[in-house]
C-alpha cells in the first residue's frame, strides 16, 4: 500500500511564518531604547573624536615646529663647521709660526 502523505495548507504556513517574524522584529519601546542607547553612545564618540582631533592638532603644530627648529639646527651647525675649520686652520699655522721661531728661552739661551 502506499503510504498517506500530510498536506498543509498554505494558510498554515503564512500564520506559522507571521508569529515567528512578530517574534523577531522589536517593539516600539524597545525600538526607542536602542536609539536612546544610540544617542548616547554617539555622544561619546563624538567626544571622543573631538579630543583625539584636538590632540592630533597639536601633535602636527608641534611636530611643524620641531621640524623648523631642526632646520634651524642644520644650519646652525654648517656655521659652526665652518668657524671650526677656520679656527682649526689658523691654530695650525701658529702651530707651524711657533715651530719654525725660536721660544723666548732659546733667545735668552743664545744671547747669553
Amino acid at each position: 500500500m502506499a503510504k498517506a502523505t500530510k498536506v498543509s495548507s498554505d494558510d498554515e504556513s503564512d500564520h506559522a511564518s507571521d508569529n515567528d517574524s512578530d517574534d523577531d522584529e522589536p517593539t516600539k519601546y524597545e525600538l526607542i531604547t536602542m536609539l536612546e542607547d544610540c544617542t548616547h553612545h554617539y555622544k561619546e564618540t563624538r567626544k571622543e573624536w573631538k579630543a583625539l582631533l584636538k590632540d592630533k592638532k597639536t601633535l602636527e603644530q608641534e611636530l611643524d615646529e620641531l621640524r623648523a627648529s631642526y632646520e634651524s639646527l642644520k644650519e646652525d651647525h654648517k656655521k659652526l663647521q665652518m668657524a671650526h675649520n677656520k679656527l682649526e686652520e689658523a691654530h695650525s699655522s701658529l702651530v707651524n709660526k711657533c715651530k719654525n721661531e725660536p721660544t723666548k728661552i732659546e733667545k735668552l739661551k743664545l744671547a747669553t
